[in-house]
C-alpha cells in the first residue's frame, strides 16, 4: 500500500521531533542528532548551572570563633608538688586528718633503680595521695640515707578526691631529662556538671619559666613566669547504663615549635580544635570539628587567626569541609580586616548523588571592619567536581564576576570557562558568560582522536538548552 506525499512529510517531521527531543530528555546518554551532531548539552548545562549556583558557598565566615576559650580557670588546676619535709601547713592539715600515713617502697631498687615515698591522707572532706619517685644508685649506704641526702627526684605525682562533690584533681611533675629539677607538669580535673548531669574535664600541661624552675610551693602554687604548653576541656553527659557521651570538647596546642602556648611578649602561635556532636544550632548536622591556627596573646581578646577549618558531618550522609587561609605573607599568613583570603569548600556527597564530590576555591576580600562579614566580597572562584553517574566524569568551572560580589548578593554576572570529561572519552570546553539568567558559551567538543567540533550553546539558569547550533 502506498503512502501519500503529505503523509510521508508528516512522518518525517514527527521523526525529526522525536530525534530532537532526545537532546533534552536524558542526561544519562549522549544526545543524538543525526550522527552525534551535538555533545551532551543537557548534562553539561546541568553541571554549568549547578556550579554557578554554588557561587555563594564561600559565605560561611560566621562559624569562625571570634576568640579562643579563656584560660582564666587554668591556675585553679595547679597543685603544688608533695615535699619530703613536712611544712607547718602540712602539719596543721595532718592534725585534722582522720588518717595520715607515710611509707617507702623499695621494690624497684634492683630493676628500675628507683625508690618511692608514698603519702596518704584522709580528712572529713577529702582523700589525698602523693608519691615521690627518686633515682637510687646503691652507693653510699642505705637507700633512705641516699634519698634524704643526695637522691635525684624524678617525679612527684598525686591526686585529691573531694568526698561530697565527687570532684577529682590530679597532678604529675616530671624530671624528663634526669638532671636538675622538674621540667614538665601535668594537671587534670574532673568536676561534676549539673545541667545536663555529667562531668567537666580539664587538662593543663605546664613548662617552667625561663629560669628553669617551676617556683611552686604550698603557699604559692602558681609562679608568674610558668608557661602553659597544652590546655583541653571536655563536657560529658552521663547515661542510665553507666556510659557517657561527649557533648563538646576542645584543646589548644603549640604550633610554632617553641613548646609553649605563649612565650616572650605573652604571645604565641597555637592550634585550637573544637568538636561538637549534634550541635543544637544546626539540627541537620551530626558532628562539627573546628580547627583554627591563630596568634594568641595571653589576653584572650587579642587573637589573630592564620587559618581556619571546619568539618561537618551531616545526617544526610554529606560531609562539608570549609577552610580559610591568609594570603598576605604566604601560605600561613595571618588574616585581618581588609585582607584577601582563600576560602575552600569541599563537599563529599552520599552515594548516588550528583555530583559525588565538589572542591571549590574562592578568592575573597574581607571587610575593612573586623567581624563585619556582610561586607566581605567574592573576587573569583574555581570549582572542580567528580561525577559517578550521567555522561560526565569530571568538570571544572572558573568564574570571574564582572565586579566583586557582596556577601548575600543573589544576582551574579561574569565570564566563565567550563572544562568537562565525558564517559564517551570526549572532552568539552565551554567559554562564555552568565548574564540575565542565561549561560551563553562557545562549546568545543573534542573526541579521543583529538578531532574538534564547535557549537554555540545557550542554557537557561536551570541548565536547559534553549539554543544549540554548529559554529565551525
Amino acid at each position: 500500500m502506498s503512502t501519500s506525499p503529505s503523509k510521508r512529510k508528516l512522518a518525517v517531521a514527527g521523526l525529526g521531533l522525536i530525534l530532537s527531543g532526545c537532546l533534552f530528555t536524558s542526561d544519562d546518554k549522549t544526545a543524538q542528532g543525526g550522527a552525534q551532531d551535538f555533545p551532551n548539552t543537557v548534562a553539561l548545562g546541568y553541571a554549568a548551572s549547578q556550579h554557578i549556583a554554588d557561587n555563594g558557598d564561600w559565605d560561611q565566615f560566621s562559624v569562625i570563633p571570634s576568640i579562643l576559650p579563656t584560660f582564666q580557670n587554668a591556675d585553679s588546676l595547679i597543685v603544688a608538688p608533695e615535699s619530703a619535709s613536712v611544712t607547718g601547713l602540712a602539719k596543721s592539715a595532718a592534725a585534722a586528718a582522720l588518717s595520715d600515713t607515710v611509707y617507702w617502697d623499695f621494690s624497684d631498687t634492683a630493676t628500675r633503680k628507683v625508690v618511692r615515698r608514698i603519702h596518704e591522707q584522709e580528712t572529713l572532706l577529702k582523700i589525698k595521695s602523693d608519691t615521690l619517685v627518686y633515682r637510687y644508685d646503691g652507693e653510699g649506704g642505705s637507700a633512705i640515707d641516699i634519698i634524704l641526702g643526695s637522691g635525684l627526684l624524678l617525679e612527684s605525682k598525686g591526686a585529691v578526691d573531694w568526698k561530697l562533690t565527687d570532684k577529682r584533681q590530679a597532678y604529675r611533675y616530671q624530671n624528663t631529662d634526669s638532671a636538675g629539677g622538674f621540667d614538665r607538669a601535668v594537671f587534670t580535673e574532673r568536676q561534676p556538671a549539673l545541667a545536663p548531669p555529667g562531668f567537666k574535664l580539664k587538662a593543663l600541661v605546664m613548662n617552667p619559666g625561663p629560669d628553669g624552675d617551676f617556683g611552686l610551693t604550698v603557699n604559692a602554687p602558681a609562679a608568674a613566669d610558668n608557661r602553659p604548653a597544652y590546655y583541653a576541656f571536655a563536657r560529658t553527659r552521663g547515661n542510665g547504663d553507666g556510659s557517657a557521651d561527649t557533648l563538646e570538647s576542645f584543646d589548644i596546642t603549640d604550633a610554632d615549635g617553641d613548646g609553649t602556648l605563649w612565650g616572650a611578649g605573652d604571645s604565641g602561635v597555637v592550634d585550637f580544635r573544637q568538636k561538637t556532636p549534634s550541635p543544637a544550632s544546626r539540627p541537620n548536622v551530626e558532628l562539627i570539628v573546628q580547627k583554627m591556627r591563630a596568634v594568641l596573646f595571653k589576653e584572650e581578646h587579642k587573637t589573630y587567626p592564620i587559618s581556619f577549618k571546619e568539618t561537618r558531618d551531616e545526617k544526610s550522609g554529606r560531609k562539608v569541609v570549609f577552610t580559610v587561609r591568609g594570603m598576605r605573607d604566604g601560605e600561613d599568613s595571618t588574616f585581618q580586616a581588609g585582607d584577601t583570603v582563600m576560602v575552600g569548600v569541599h563537599v563529599y556527597n552520599p552515594e548516588g548523588a550528583r555530583p559525588a564530590e565538589k572542591h571549590s576555591h574562592y578568592k575573597v576580600v574581607l571587610s575593612g571592619q573586623p567581624k563585619k562579614y556582610s561586607e566581605n566580597k567574592l573576587l573569583k572562584y574555581t570549582l572542580e567536581a567528580v561525577w559517578l553517574k550521567d555522561s560526565l566524569t569530571a568538570t571544572k568551572l572558573v568564574f570571574t564576576p564582572d565586579q566583586p560580589v557582596l556577601s548575600g548578593e543573589l544576582s551574579i554576572t561574569g565570564d566563565l570557562e567550563l572544562n568537562a570529561g565525558l564517559a564517551n572519552r570526549h572532552t568539552a570546553l565551554a567559554v562564555g558568560r552568565f548574564e540575565n539568567k542565561m549561560i551563553d558559551v562557545i562549546l568545543t567538543d573534542k573526541d579521543q582522536d583529538d578531532r574538534s567540533r564547535r557549537f554555540h550553546i545557550k542554557w537557561d539558569s536551570n541548565g536547559t538548552p534553549v539554543l544549540q547550533e554548529r559554529s565551525d
